[in-house]
Parts: C-alpha cells; sequence; structure tokens
C-alpha cells in the first residue's frame, strides 16, 4: 500500500485550463476548495493523505460518467492532455478520463462552435486505436482524430511514482485494447456501414503492429 502527502490545494484545474473555454462542475474539488479556503483564512496549513490507486481523480471530478451505460463498470479514473488536429489548426484541452470493461469516457473540445466549449463521449474499445508508450501514456482514438497524453500530477504524485504508474498502465490496459479490439473487429466484420468498414480495414494492421509491440514488452520482462 502507497501513500503519499500532498499540499492542498489538490489540483490547479483553473490554471490547467486557463488557454481554453472549459464549462465543468467540478463538484468534489469545488467542495475541497470551500474547506480549504475557511482554513487558509485562520492561517492553518493543510495537508492530507491520498492512497494511490486506480482512482487517483474522483470519478465525480466531472459529470463524464453521464456517458456510460448503467451496469457498466468504471475501473480507472485520471486526467489527461488532449489534442487533436483540424484545418491545420491543434487544439489542446485537459480531459477527465473514465476507463471501463467496455471503452473511454473522455472530453473533447467542439471545434465547430465558437468558444469550442467541451463536449463529453464514450469510445468503445474496438475504436480505440492504440496505447503506446511515447514519453507518456497514448489513447488514440482514431475514428475521431482524438489523442490523449497521460500526465504526471505534480500535485498528487512524484516523477518516481508517476514512471511506475504510466507503466502499469500500459501494461494492464493495452493487452485489453487487444483483446477487445479483436473482438469487436469479429464481430462487425460483415458491417455494412462504409465509414466503419474502412476502418475494420485499417485496425487489422494496427491489432498486429499493437500484437507485436506488447510481445516485445514481455520479451523484456521475461
Amino acid at each position: 500500500m502507497l501513500f503519499i502527502i500532498i499540499q492542498i490545494p489538490f489540483f490547479n484545474i483553473e490554471k490547467a485550463n486557463r488557454h481554453i473555454n472549459v464549462d465543468i462542475k467540478f463538484v468534489i474539488y469545488q467542495n475541497l476548495l470551500q474547506r480549504i479556503n475557511r482554513y487558509l483564512s485562520l492561517k492553518l496549513t493543510i495537508k492530507m493523505v491520498l492512497y494511490i490507486n486506480d482512482f487517483l481523480i474522483p470519478i465525480e471530478y466531472s459529470n463524464l460518467k453521464s456517458t456510460i451505460q448503467a451496469g457498466d463498470e468504471i475501473i480507472y479514473s485520471t486526467l489527461c492532455k488532449g489534442n487533436v488536429i483540424h484545418a491545420n489548426k491543434t487544439y489542446n484541452w485537459i480531459s477527465h478520463i473514465l476507463i471501463t470493461n467496455s471503452g473511454v469516457a473522455h472530453m473533447y473540445p467542439d471545434i465547430y462552435t465558437k468558444g469550442n466549449p467541451i463536449n463529453s463521449d464514450f469510445t468503445e474499445w474496438g475504436q480505440v486505436d492504440s496505447i503506446v508508450k511515447l514519453g507518456k501514456i497514448r489513447l488514440v482514438m482514431n475514428m475521431k482524430g482524438f489523442v490523449y497524453d497521460l500526465f504526471r500530477i505534480k500535485e498528487a504524485e512524484s516523477s518516481e511514482n508517476f514512471q511506475i504508474r504510466r507503466k502499469e498502465f500500459l501494461a494492464r490496459f493495452r493487452p485489453m485494447l487487444i483483446e477487445k479490439k479483436e473482438k469487436w473487429l469479429n464481430e462487425n466484420k460483415n458491417t455494412t456501414d462504409k465509414k466503419i468498414k474502412k476502418y475494420i480495414k485499417q485496425s487489422y494492421k494496427v491489432l498486429e503492429n499493437l500484437k507485436r509491440k506488447e510481445e516485445k514488452r514481455l520479451s523484456k520482462e521475461n
């Protein structure tokens, strides 16, 4: 069991999103902030113990849970740096990420609306393109073009703990992606949807590449 001591406040979401327009009710964060401000007004030093587990960020951190079907178990909650390229312009944002047995719930900016308000969506595992290690962990939603980079939450984990977390993330979720994606491809191979059909054709190559990378990772561990 791993514990670390962190200094309140837990995470400066205003600072993280100061360059983008985000309209999300962070209920847990707001409640904590109200309590913290009361203590700080008394000039007290506040510390809290954070248990490092699969829910580094509370599930209720945002309204993202509303995109997940009832009964689909949430198994991981974190923050990621999101980006997408459209019309030669790169959009960046901070996204709450919820991972379930069926897929990944994530946030993205509406690039067609003024101010780029943040929306929420759920992508099933079959349409998650890859989980790769490129300095950071990267989730690629190929059909939507969204890329999510796992990053260290400085207020909550040390650099060493983050290195452990991202290795565990890769070891846990890439095999899961391979299994789920292979199943999804088999279930949808006879689809008449032209867009899905094209994606399936590309996905077989992606799947083989994922398998090779996973075999390489396992051979290094053994």
